[in-house]
């Protein structure tokens, strides 16, 4: 094992009891598109400290590619120790990990938006360092 892959790993136990514990979803929650994990979240999965979101952005970024039915296999050994560490987290939920139309169209959107934004960030920055 990686040392790399030795340090997520003790991240994700050290954060596996607080993210078990949180195992109902909010009748308010919201998906939205977090540019950090490229990734679709909802509302009610992010009100955990710093380090807590660090563990899930690999799991965002995985959950929205299986969504979209891209085979990306980075990260799937973290996403099976993920449920075998804490499986009754609400981002496992099969309403939240199934591919819907909704879903697929809610995170095509947020990666188009984040390009964009990109591209405008760029386009800006060149023009200001000449």
């Amino acid at each position: 094992m990686s040392d790399k892959n030795e340090v997520m790993l003790a991240a994700m136990n050290a954060q596996a009891e607080l993210l078990n514990s949180i195992n109902r979803r909010k009748w308010y929650a919201r998906p939205f598109y977090e540019y950090m994990s490229g990734g679709l979240v909802w509302s009610d999965e992010t009100d955990v400290s710093f380090d807590a979101i660090n563990v899930l952005r690999p799991l965002f970024n995985y959950r929205s590619a299986r969504i979209l039915g891209k085979d990306d296999n980075r990260w799937t050994d973290y996403w099976r120790i993920a449920n075998e560490l804490f499986p009754k987290w609400i981002g496992f939920h099969t309403a939240r990990c199934e591919s819907t139309p909704k879903l697929r169209k809610l995170i095509r959107a947020g990666e188009l938006k984040m390009h964009r934004e990109c591209r405008q960030l760029d386009s800006d920055f060149e023009q200001n360092s000449v």
